[in-house]
């Protein structure tokens, strides 16, 4: 037993140095910078809230602070957070061994998990170290997440359901539900060792249910925090109303791991489960899943009821969760995706541990295929860097004197938002400065302040239009130091950045996006280019950028380069109803009128909205189909009432159709918002004309000629009418 504890204390050591040199000196992409201001207040985070996840943390962070003091070094408060999952994760590895070395002989199972029979240490090293190993394990050890310490209760649940501990395992459990919910995938395994072939079921059933109560009652913290409304309060579940919606992810859908997945086909299926297998090898080497599967083999004919208890997780964890998930596998599928392989691999590399069955001194040649993985993911802080964290920071220096910030959604999409928060309640930064956001969920924007604020737009898939004092801008760091310029921070230095994880390079393509348009803007074109070309090549699977790229070609008038950004872009994200558009506006603009009107209805499919319904109903228009036009014009104006340029349009499938009386209330309805406006003016009298209407023609005929340009050809039909 001596040398096993010795044996656990050295593993400890050197896994969290290990990935303690690798934690991230900053914030990271992802809820890490929420979570971690979230703690630092003690607020409450994104359902279904965390609760224990942010009261350890906050623990920990005073812990920390305290020892800085005395010693006389600090660090980031994000930093601590981030060392602490390094912490979790050697912890984890440690229980790990411990499951390794337990059940490493029937005599376990026999005994009623007593005394450990012959364990072997070795065996369990060799199981800690190959999971260790693994990018994924190293990467979510490495920042402030949820998921090294699900994990760890995880592993915490089988050593516990081993022993035949029902109390523990329960509590754990429950417990565990307080830091993420997804370790419900673990309790079918977890059950069937508690009880199958267990004597005294029904009293172990009522001990785990009572223990796994207790342990979810850590629920009872954002209730109270609710009431003390701190500034990170998502959903404010300070009634029992809202504190359920919290707990059971409403907004989210429950059961819905993202808002972006669509629905499950069988070819969908098919592809999630090729890409959960493929992803598996390629992390662990095909040497690693051979090891694993004769690992499993052995534990088979050794151990029966573990074997099928790793077995059981190893399927509910990987497969049919993520089938669950329902996830587009796209590059912001997989990068969503990607720290939820860390259960499967924990099953994985308990299994590969069975290979130490073998009597052959030859067994110990697999210690090599870790060693290699942990050289080969070794990446040191130094190396690292979180481009958010850089970005956060170049976007609070470039709000100086800067009184109010508001935040549009966008294709950076949350990032912007929680790393604000981190800076103002993570840091105690920008006390000054008055953040609102679209999302509504940290900085929730009042309806005094809309269209008061400082507006900044972080490369939205859609170019959303934002009233800033009678001017328009569209899709830039903009900041009332600099009306109408696009501001950025300058100095990409892709080296120092991750470059190759999606959601890093989802922000680091901003600099040279947001350069390319400033230069546009200050007539450098050729530059413009050139920065647009950088940011192609870094943001390659990037749906919303190349979508942007093409707007900005479309603007250039390079249509057909305009289109090619549009095809990648929707190739890339089925669901990027924004693309589609931009594809019929390209049709539309060729006189390509049928191209046009599919591109339109894929959009609409998307999502359907007032543009894109008026959009086709000009396409139709195009091809002669007034009747259609007129049946989407409504449509249009059903979704937004307020937009008032489809009333001209609709007017015009009216008249000719010859519903005259139609026509002209569609007219009327138009001149409503805009009492000048000269086409709705000559489309009116022009209407009334054909309903001999004189008296009326000629009061709008006049108005016509006051509000007209000069030029207008037009002009010349309606003084002869006037004359006649």
């Amino acid at each position: 037993m001596r040398k096993i504890k010795i044996t656990a204390r050295l593993l400890f050591l050197f896994s969290a140095i290990y990935l303690g040199l690798q934690a991230f000196p900053g914030i990271h992409v992802g809820d890490s910078p929420e979570l971690v201001a979230a703690a630092n207040i003690l607020g409450n985070a994104h359902p279904p809230g965390y609760p224990l996840y942010l009261i350890t943390t906050k623990l920990f962070m005073a812990v920390a602070r305290f020892f800085s003091g005395v010693f006389g070094v600090g660090s980031s408060p994000a930093f601590y957070v981030n060392l602490l999952q390094s912490l979790y994760a050697a912890f984890t590895l440690v229980v790990i061994y411990y499951i390794v070395v337990s059940f490493f002989e029937k005599e376990f199972f026999e005994k009623g998990g007593g005394k450990t029979v012959n364990s072997i240490p070795p065996a369990g090293v060799f199981s800690a170290l190959l999971i260790l190993s693994v990018a994924v394990f190293i990467n979510e050890a490495a920042v402030a997440e949820v998921f090294m310490l699900n994990l760890l209760f995880v592993a915490l649940l089988f050593l516990g359901a081993g022993y035949g501990r029902s109390s523990f395992t329960g509590f754990i459990f429950g417990l565990g539900l307080g830091n993420q919910h997804t370790i419900i995938v673990a309790l079918p395994a977890v059950l069937f060792l508690l009880f199958f072939k267990s004597k005294d079921n029904k009293k172990r059933a009522v001990s785990f249910i009572a223990w796994a109560i207790a342990g979810f009652s850590v629920y009872i913290y954002p209730l109270i925090r609710a009431r003390a409304v701190p500034p990170i309060n998502w959903g404010d579940p300070s009634n029992l109303k809202n504190f359920f919606k919290v707990i059971t992810r409403a907004d989210y859908g429950t059961f819905g791991l993202h808002g972006s997945s669509s629905g499950l086909t069988l070819p969908k299926a098919g592809g999630i489960i090729k890409y959960f297998f493929k992803r598996m090898v390629q992390l662990m080497t095909i040497p690693g899943v051979l090891v694993s599967a004769v690992g499993s083999y052995m534990w088979v004919k050794k151990n029966f009821k573990f074997a099928v208890a790793l077995l059981i997780l190893a399927l509910f964890s990987g497969p049919l969760f993520f089938l669950t998930a329902n996830m587009n596998i796209d590059s912001a599928g997989k990068s969503i995706l990607e720290r939820f392989f860390l259960i499967p691999f924990m099953a994985a590399g308990i299994l590969a541990a069975g290979i130490f069955y073998f009597k052959s001194r030859g067994k110990y040649i697999v210690f090599l295929i870790p060693l290699y993985l942990m050289a080969a993911n070794f990446t040191p802080t130094a190396q690292k860097y979180s481009v958010l964290d850089k970005y956060i920071r170049d976007i609070a220096a470039e709000t100086d004197g800067v009184e109010e910030l508001y935040i549009t959604r966008g294709g950076v999409g949350d990032d912007i938002v929680f790393g604000l928060a981190y800076l103002k309640y993570g840091e105690g930064k920008l006390p000054g400065l008055k953040i609102y956001s679209e999302y509504g969920s940290i900085f929730p924007v009042p309806e005094t302040v809309r269209g008061k604020a400082v507006f900044a737009t972080f490369s939205p898939e859609r170019l959303n239009e934002v009233n800033i004092s009678g001017k328009l801008y569209q899709s830039a760091l903009l900041f009332k130091n600099y009306p109408g310029d696009v501001i950025f921070p300058e100095g990409i230095e892709r080296k120092r950045w991750n470059i190759l994880k999606y959601r890093q390079r989802n922000i680091a393509v901003n600099y040279p996006y947001f350069r390319a348009r400033k230069y546009f803007t200050i007539g450098m074109p050729e530059e413009g280019l050139k920065e647009l070309q950088k940011a192609a090549k870094l943001g390659r699977e990037i749906p919303w950028l190349l979508n942007n790229i093409g707007n900005l070609y479309s603007a250039l008038g390079m249509t057909e380069k305009a289109r090619g950004y549009y095809l990648k872009a929707v190739g890339l994200n089925d669901g990027l109803g924004e693309g589609y558009n931009n594809l019929g506006n390209i049709s539309f603009t060729s006189q390509n009128w049928e191209e046009a009107i599919k591109f339109y209805k894929k959009a609409i499919e998307v999502n359907a909205d007032a543009v894109r319904y008026y959009n086709l109903g000009l396409a139709y228009m195009k091809t002669g189909n007034n009747s259609k036009a007129v049946g989407v014009f409504n449509k249009s104006l059903k979704e937004n009432p307020g937009y008032n340029k489809v009333y001209n349009d609709l007017g015009l499938a009216y008249y000719r159709l010859r519903e005259y009386d139609k026509a002209l209330n569609s007219y009327k309805k138009g001149l409503q918002a805009n009492p000048d406006d000269p086409n709705l003016l000559f489309n009116l009298a022009n209407c009334y004309e054909v309903r001999s209407m004189e008296g009326s023609a000629k009061r709008y005929w006049k108005l016509y000629l006051d509000n007209s340009d000069p030029q207008d050809p037009d002009r010349k039909k309606a003084l002869w009418y006037l004359k006649n």
